[in-house]
């Protein structure tokens, strides 16, 4: 019993935030619109792999989703199955920028949430994101085979929004 207590405990502040966000920080046009323009060019380490390095050049030459996420932010959490299943059925090549985190809290959230990502670049001060124009976490880039971004969306990835409005860009832009 003191276990389903801790348990509610631990979620319910974090199913309030969640949707707090989503009412307060609704999806839309980004503050920076780099939305049909270039990925800044950035090279930061790999949290994975921390001799290679994580740059554009990274995701260029197939179409690709970047998602700036974080493990102290509850969104990145309720949003992480969703990835996974993406990734599961589309197959879309996901990267992602861990932002301001610890590596070892990152590390340890994608052992228990799982990995979506094919790499993850580190972010700790946030310069890259500043380039991106990031507005919070979680948030997603739909980035073309040649380095354009065609798409930003604020806030979690939903199976939802993916189906509306990523999943036809995906098609336009090439399969992945």
């Amino acid at each position: 019993m003191k276990r389903n207590y801790d348990l509610l405990v631990f979620f319910i502040p974090i199913a309030l935030f969640a949707i707090l966000v989503f009412f307060l920080k609704s999806p839309g046009t980004p503050p920076f619109n780099l939305d049909q323009k270039s990925l800044p060019s950035f090279q930061t380490t790999n949290l994975l792999a921390g001799d290679q390095f994580f740059t554009d050049q990274t995701l260029s030459g197939h179409l690709s989703l970047l998602v700036v996420w974080a493990s102290w932010c509850p969104p990145c959490r309720l949003e992480n199955p969703t990835l996974m299943r993406i990734k599961e059925k589309y197959h879309i090549s996901m990267y992602g920028l861990d932002l301001k985190d610890n590596p070892e809290d990152a590390r340890r959230f994608l052992t228990e949430f799982g990995n979506p990502f094919v790499s993850i670049g580190v972010d700790p001060n946030g310069i890259i994101a500043h380039k991106l124009g990031v507005y919070g976490t979680p948030e997603s880039f739909l980035v073309d085979s040649h380095g354009i971004i065609r798409y930003i969306h604020l806030g979690m990835m939903t199976e939802a929004i993916w189906d509306e409005e990523v999943q036809p860009l995906v098609e336009q832009y090439g399969s992945p």
